[in-house]
């Protein structure tokens, strides 16, 4: 079943969700943990730019609230760039290096769940 999503409409899933965004100068941060309290997975999404518009994504899924499936990280260079594409880590659309990110360190998982 993929996360937040049910085949029968009558029994929905109950998730819990929380965010952080911050404007730090000109650049910012954005956060996001999703819960799925049913299933126990969970996704958590962490994003920054600097003052150009250059970032970093990175993301983490569990199944089951343990284990944790794979860390995708995306990089991109800013609006003089085009904002074109530096780094992909996910398959097949694999890309450059992570010493090509802006943000050499990404932290996905340093996004707390919220509260059951």
């Amino acid at each position: 079943m993929p996360f937040g999503k049910n085949a029968d409409p009558a029994k929905p899933h109950s998730l819990n969700a929380a965010y952080s965004f911050a404007k730090n100068g000109p650049g910012g941060t954005i956060s996001i943990a999703i819960d799925n309290l049913d299933s126990n997975e969970y996704v958590k999404l962490d994003t920054r730019w600097n003052a150009g518009g250059a970032g970093r994504g990175d993301a983490v899924y569990s199944p089951n609230g343990v284990d944790v499936s794979g860390i995708l990280t995306e990089c991109w260079d800013g609006a003089v760039a085009s904002w074109a594409e530096t780094y992909d880590n996910s398959a097949p659309d694999e890309k450059g290096t992570e010493g090509l990110c802006v943000f050499t360190v990404g932290d996905p998982a340093g996004m707390s769940l919220p509260p059951r």
